[in-house]
């Protein structure tokens, strides 16, 4: 960005831009979304303008594991959250949330967005995420080179008949899973969507702590659901909407702190990595500290801006 006197700032949110003077690409596909979800509230107008997020991508060797995994990001999510919380500023002001990012993604549309609810228990199988994809809205299919608009509709409803006279295809499906913002998503890999931007060290160290969960064997994936716990989905998503708000002093259904779920779930990570890719053992560090403070990245955010406001946070973060 030198090049064109560009810096980035690295948070989960534009600190002081409105959503309304963010100009979105001209593409059919973002003014379907737009049409779509402004019927959903104002927050779902904030996701696609203003929020900015991490994601890594993992891979699973099969149907079985790739189910198991899904469901052991999913118990993650919250705590993940909580480490990682880095948008409390938006619109100029605190806005009370540690993670003003998640709050806004998860309140686009719930049908879309959020858990897959059976994808959490036990037993689930790939085929409880495909059920939820299936009764999820959609936004369009391409027929010719151009998107059809099919918003509301849900995949379900068009797989039983021909709508607007289009009759639906697997790559129709295809397109339809891109279309989910779940806090980890399902396609021919797993994608973890819920942690907010972060400093690059924090990235690696992310992709570093991911990594070690994902590959670091059965025995490591038995570690991580021990630390994890099995509360119920509202008991879950109480807990994440705490992390989204106090990060890592948010309280758990059985009495622990998000920040003490972390160190744990960090130490499983750390063993995966030493057997799957002892090199990389280094970048989780910068997580492992974050941990041991006590602090999400929010808390500095929040420091510049009651040093000076929004601007202040720019000043203070831009790269």
């Amino acid at each position: 960005g030198r090049a064109f006197g560009i810096s980035f700032v690295p948070v989960g949110v534009t600190p002081q831009s409105l959503a309304d003077e963010i100009v979105v690409i001209p593409k059919e596909r973002y003014r379907i979304m737009t049409r779509y979800l402004k019927q959903q509230g104002a927050d779902a107008w904030w996701m696609m303008r203003a929020t900015a997020g991490m994601q890594v991508n993992l891979d699973a060797a099969d149907p079985v594991s790739a189910a198991r995994l899904l469901r052991l990001l999913l118990r993650a999510a919250p705590v993940l959250t909580a480490l990682y919380a880095n948008s409390p500023v938006a619109q100029g002001r605190n806005t009370r949330w540690l993670s003003r990012r998640e709050q806004i993604w998860l309140a686009v549309d719930p049908a879309r967005c959020g858990y897959p609810t059976r994808s959490l228990q036990p037993d689930a199988q790939l085929d409880d995420y495909v059920e939820w994809a299936l009764d999820a809205p959609m936004f369009f299919v391409m027929r010719d080179g151009q998107l059809v608009d099919m918003s509301g509709l849900s995949f379900r409803q068009f797989v039983e008949g021909p709508v607007h006279g289009v009759e639906a295809r697997m790559d129709d499906w295809q397109l339809h899973l891109t279309t989910l913002f779940p806090e980890v998503r399902l396609k021919r890999y797993l994608e973890m969507r819920c942690i907010d931007t972060n400093r690059p060290e924090l990235a690696l160290s992310l992709a570093a702590l991911s990594s070690g969960l994902a590959y670091g064997g059965a025995a490591v994936w038995d570690l991580a659901e021990a630390v994890l716990g099995g509360w119920d989905l509202d008991q879950h998503q109480r807990f994440h909407i705490d992390c989204m708000r106090v990060g890592g002093s948010a309280v758990a259904p059985d009495g622990r702190t998000a920040g003490a779920i972390a160190r744990e779930l960090l130490a499983a990570a750390r063993r995966g990595l030493d057997e799957w890719s002892p090199e990389d053992v280094e970048f989780l560090e910068p997580a492992e500290a974050l941990a041991a403070s006590g602090r999400s990245p929010a808390h500095d955010v929040l420091a510049a801006f009651e040093r000076g406001g929004s601007p202040e946070v720019v000043k203070a973060f831009a790269i």
